[in-house]
């Protein structure tokens, strides 16, 4: 497992802000970059980490 920090800090960013496009405006990340990202971590850990929807991101019930 590789996981780059850039990608702990993208979702630390969008689990405090509640929202993918905030969250990458934080980490200096572009919306589709950070979704992107976000895709694959959650791919690597095998582990949803957010439910996106109309009005953010939110923690998935699991973590």
């Amino acid at each position: 497992m590789n996981i780059e920090f850039v990608d702990l800090r993208l979702f630390v960013n969008v689990a405090e802000c509640g929202n993918l496009t905030r969250g990458a405006e934080r980490s200096y990340l572009s919306p589709p970059s950070a979704s992107a990202r976000m895709k694959s971590l959650e791919l690597e850990i095998g582990q949803q980490l957010f439910n996106r929807g109309n009005k953010g991101a939110l923690l998935h019930k699991s973590l």
